[in-house]
């Protein structure tokens, strides 16, 4: 291999690089064939060590009462992995580490990875177990003090030497570093310095053209990975992209639910030529329900929902709301004449089939009649609960955000600082977010995010 690698490892406060410190580092830089230079440090985090840590690191809060602070090292740190591979056993961790402090001093880190867990499952299928402490004891490889920065460091060093003298191990690595090694061409006017100063965090990114028009919107939870991958296959969609972009916009939004919320959004308002996915989806028509002068619940195909109680559905089409009305009626046995899908006087047809409990005819009451479909309407909604609000992370560490459900329908979403706000109400919430239009498609998509994400949720009562 032709390049220098930076065998990087750290211990931290704890396991969120966004919350929590790096404690100590160490970094070896190796040629493949030798050291050609190494750094340590214990590094003051600027808060006390939590007892476990301590336990299974033996670092304590009296050792780095002398330590250097992060911004101390900062450029040391720079310059020793300058043009190197930034190598580590579990990349993702000791990486997001590192790009997390250099953001707190407003420094942009990148570097190339490889990450020695997936060169082993590559080269060593079948294994027990990928972790640091196995595979030590697998290839019989000593290490004088786990836990330890550079202890681990000299340890990934050597299971980094065992995978380069695997034959095929040039090619494998090739793959293995994908989009971080592997050569792009970018559009006229956007270099690879301009990829790399993108944010690696979640949130939504814009291609421009010459005159600041919007040719495509996305979300990502890594903005610059996302990008990248954009221009290193060549489709009809890059080419397009390549031919017409000349500048690349973000907005971080740090909750995931949120950037996919903000992408349907300014798709749907923005209507950039290159997505067509979502631009063009509308769904005007929703089924309203009102008592009749009987007392009975009807309902109602409408386009106006405006001082109506709706099921949390919209459709394309009215002819696509009649068919789920009619599916709905179907299912919960309801009267074809009262519901209002056939306005009929006397017996409906159900009722002869014994499908229809005889509301038509005054044998079912409007009481337990509406109760029914006050099961089957609370059944039918999109959320469990009302309203509600769902409580993510934010763009920053003393951030979060908050998006509401109310009626069972998103209503918009805020940012919110931690130590300055509270939500005792559902008046709270909306004192602060901005509203949003209905669409369907945001429910669906705060829908599938609760059902991926473990999130907090603030339930509220009239």
């Amino acid at each position: 291999m032709k390049n220098n690698f930076a065998i990087v490892d750290i211990e931290t406060t704890g396991g969120s690089a966004i919350r929590e410190k790096i404690i100590e580092i160490a970094i070896v830089v190796f040629d493949g064939e030798k050291i050609i230079d190494s750094f340590e440090s214990l590094v003051h985090p600027e808060r006390s060590i939590p007892a476990f840590i301590t336990r299974i690191t033996g670092i304590t809060d009296d050792m780095l009462v002398d330590a250097p602070k992060f911004y101390e090292i900062a450029k040391k740190i720079i310059e020793i992995t300058e043009n190197c591979i930034f190598v580590a056993h579990n990349s993702r961790f000791d990486y997001s580490f590192v790009q997390e402090e250099f953001n707190r001093l407003g420094y942009t880190y990148t570097r190339k990875q490889l990450c020695t867990v997936k060169l082993f499952r590559k080269f060593f299928p079948g294994l027990r177990s990928y972790a640091l402490g196995n595979l030590i004891q697998e290839f019989n490889i000593r290490v004088d003090s786990r836990h330890r920065a550079m202890a681990d460091v000299i340890a990934t060093l050597d299971i980094l030497k065992l995978g380069l003298k695997i034959p095929e191990s040039e090619s494998t690595l090739n793959n293995i570093f994908g989009i971080s090694i592997r050569e792009t061409k970018f559009p006229p006017g956007i270099d690879s310095s301009m990829i790399n100063n993108l944010p690696d965090k979640t949130g939504v990114y814009y291609f421009l053209d010459m005159f600041d028009n919007i040719v495509y919107i996305g979300k990502s939870k890594n903005i610059r990975k996302r990008v990248k991958q954009h221009f290193q296959k060549i489709t009809q969609k890059s080419t397009k992209f390549y031919n017409t972009v000349r500048k690349i916009d973000y907005e971080l939004t740090g909750s995931e639910m949120i950037a996919f919320l903000k992408e349907a959004e300014e798709i749907k308002e923005k209507r950039p030529p290159a997505n067509k996915a979502l631009k063009n989806i509308e769904f005007p028509y929703s089924i309203a329900y009102y008592k009749d002068n009987s007392g009975y619940i009807s309902f109602q195909i409408t386009k106006s929902i405006k001082g109506k109680n709706v099921i949390s559905s919209k459709f394309k089409s009215r002819r696509s709301a009649k068919a789920y009305l009619s599916s709905f009626i179907s299912i919960n046995a309801l009267c074809e004449h009262v519901s209002g899908a056939n306005n009929y006087a006397g017996a409906c047809f159900e009722y002869g089939l014994g499908k229809c409990f005889g509301a038509c005819v005054g044998l079912e009451s409007p009481k337990d009649y509406n109760k029914r479909i006050e099961e089957a309407l609370e059944d039918n909604n999109l959320f469990s609960t009302e309203s509600f609000a769902i409580i993510d992370i934010g763009r920053k560490p003393e951030e979060s955000s908050i998006v509401l459900i109310e009626n069972n329908n998103f209503t918009g979403y805020a940012y919110f600082n931690n130590e300055s706000v509270s939500f005792n109400s559902i008046e709270d919430v909306k004192n602060i977010i901005v509203p949003k239009k209905y669409d369907q498609q945001f429910n669906k998509i705060v829908k599938r995010s609760l059902i991926e994400n473990s999130l907090k949720i603030i339930n509220f009562t009239e």
